[in-house]
């Protein structure tokens, strides 16, 4: 038994990093997609923990090893979608990654695969209702950035990405003034 507590202890030492990066709001989704109020709550509510660099982190991320199941889900989540550094540096088609992601998300409520049936049973209020799953559905299938963006009136359908890309761009330009975070890409 004294093995056992003394491993316990042990264990402790082990204690892989728990982030919140500091969130740059041009990196944002928001900054790509407009996201309506009962859209933002949902996904606050059930899918920022492990989504976002706004984690909250609960008092059992401290306690190994359920720390090294919970800090593993939140950069498991991070690394596929996160919504406080949505476009990755190497996007080649900031519209299309949108699209892409939009669809994802939608098909991941919907099968309810997410949010994860572990992160549920200790955040009940997490789980997603029939009407929060047609909410986010609803929204991913809205236009896309490219199409709201002030260029949209020379897209039409246009399906050329270095048009919809430079439409986005100067849409992030016009109304964030983010002239270093476009050179960038």
């Amino acid at each position: 038994m004294l093995g056992f507590l003394g491993l316990i202890a042990g264990i402790q030492l082990i204690r892989p990093a728990r982030s919140n990066p500091v969130v740059v709001p041009s990196h944002t989704l928001e900054a790509v997609a407009p996201v309506p109020t009962p859209v933002e709550s949902i996904l606050q509510r059930a899918c920022y923990d492990c989504h976002s660099d706004l984690t909250r982190w609960p008092w059992y991320s401290n306690v190994a090893p359920v720390s090294w199941f919970v800090i593993d889900h939140v950069d498991s989540g991070r690394r596929h979608v996160n919504f406080s550094d949505w476009l990755r540096p190497n996007t080649k088609d900031p519209a299309e990654y949108t699209r892409e992601r939009f669809q994802a998300i939608c098909k991941q409520v919907q099968t309810r695969n997410m949010p994860l049936t572990s992160y549920l049973l200790v955040h009940p209020a997490a789980k997603l209702s029939q009407g929060d799953i047609e909410t986010i559905c609803a929204w991913t299938k809205t236009e896309t950035p490219a199409q709201q963006s002030h260029g949209a009136q020379f897209l039409g359908d246009s399906s050329d990405a270095a048009l919809k890309t430079a439409a986005l761009r100067l849409n992030l330009t016009c109304r964030w003034g983010d002239v270093a975070r476009l050179s960038d890409n």
